[in-house]
């Protein structure tokens, strides 16, 4: 196969190349839309075969695989087979192996509640604690006018670390997510191709990581041009954190508060503990500017916190989580 597609591009690829010297920008960047895609073709003819649902299922096992019979038990949510049939699942045989070898879990997430509630933090705690007779979160206090806290979930597939990724502790948010890539790249797409927007990503991210590191470095002096809403000089701290939210990457190897909650009520259902005695930094900021953490998901309920990015801390961990809709 792997000829073929080269075969199949090479006479493209070299079109490609012979215009870019004259082009203008706008010309310029029309190729470099079309190079993305033509290279996210190839490299997802060179990943494999793309698998169901059902299959995944077989590969991973009832203890890491959560369909929709797991969104009704926990959820109350009954998803057609032709809904389920519009959800993408965008994962190959050899990224299944690979999620089974590194003891990950996929789940199907619901944007909804049995109630026909939206299915955020603060509506999901409510559920289960009248549903159920248990409790999620140890306090909501402080985040109920939060963003992240009032954030409906999205209805779709996702492979997360059901374990911190290795290496993690005790490491700042910069390093943190230095971290998550090579786990991406290292293991995640272990002998294969890592995808193009992955790719695209990353570039963004690399694009900005000196700045990053000088921020965090400082983290506490102001910075010399932005200013927070209320005039003052914004620290940099405040700066980093507003760039890590925007960061690509960081969106799509970071869980969201309510995508972790819902992947601990998830894979709890089976017995599995996750998040019991450490906590995950998300992709989320909140409105005070600082980074959001999720975890110490005990009998008491998870709690929930923010902190600065370089903050590091032995029980400040990092999962990984992604999409498979992409």
């Amino acid at each position: 196969m792997g000829d073929r597609v080269h075969t199949s591009t090479t006479g493209q690829f070299e079109a490609i190349r012979e215009v870019t010297e004259t082009a203008d920008p706008t010309t310029l960047e029309e190729i470099r839309v079309r190079l993305s895609e033509m290279t996210s073709q190839v490299n997802t003819k060179l990943r494999g075969r793309v698998i169901t649902p059902d299959q995944a299922g077989e590969i991973l096992g009832p203890d890491r695989f959560f369909g929709a019979d797991a969104v009704k038990r926990n959820y109350g949510v009954d998803i057609s087979e032709e809904e389920l049939a519009r959800i993408p699942f965008n994962l190959t045989e050899a990224e299944a192996n690979n999620a089974k070898r590194l003891g990950h879990m996929i789940s199907l997430h619901s944007d909804k509640l049995g109630n026909g509630e939206p299915l955020n933090m603060l509506m999901l705690n409510e559920y289960v604690a009248k549903t159920k007779k248990r409790k999620l979160l140890f306090s909501t206090d402080w985040y109920k006018e939060e963003a992240f806290g009032n954030e409906t979930d999205k209805l779709e597939w996702r492979e997360t670390s059901v374990k911190p990724v290795s290496n993690t502790a005790d490491q700042n948010y910069l390093t943190q997510l230095e971290l998550l890539i090579a786990y991406l790249r290292n293991e995640v797409y272990k002998d294969l191709p890592l995808p193009a927007h992955y790719e695209e990503a990353i570039r963004e991210f690399e694009q900005r990581k000196s700045e990053l590191q000088k921020l965090i470095a400082n983290w506490g002096q102001p910075h010399p041009t932005i200013r927070l809403p209320n005039g003052q000089p914004a620290p940099n701290w405040y700066v980093a954190a507003e760039i890590f939210e925007s960061l690509k990457i960081n969106q799509d190897i970071r869980p969201t508060p309510v995508s972790a909650l819902q992947d601990v009520t998830t894979v709890r259902s089976s017995g599995v503990n996750m998040l019991e005695n450490e906590l995950t930094g998300t992709s989320a900021r909140g409105s005070g500017g600082r980074l959001v953490d999720f975890g110490g998901a005990a009998s008491d309920g998870a709690h929930v916190r923010s902190w600065h990015p370089g903050h590091r801390g032995v029980d400040l961990r990092a999962l990984f989580s992604r999409s498979l809709s992409k």
